[in-house]
């Protein structure tokens, strides 16, 4: 696929960056650090 201009995503919906081996905690590292990025871009 494409990357789509404008269109951020955070947590679950990112594509599963740790595969089938992802920790229950590891999912509070993505949403911190892709949910800043978001709202970062977001706020320009």
């Amino acid at each position: 696929g494409n990357a789509i201009s404008g269109l951020y995503a955070a947590g679950e919906v990112t594509g599963g960056i740790h595969g089938t081996n992802r920790l229950g905690s590891d999912a509070i590292a993505d949403i911190t650090v892709f949910g800043r990025i978001a709202g970062e871009q977001v706020s320009k």
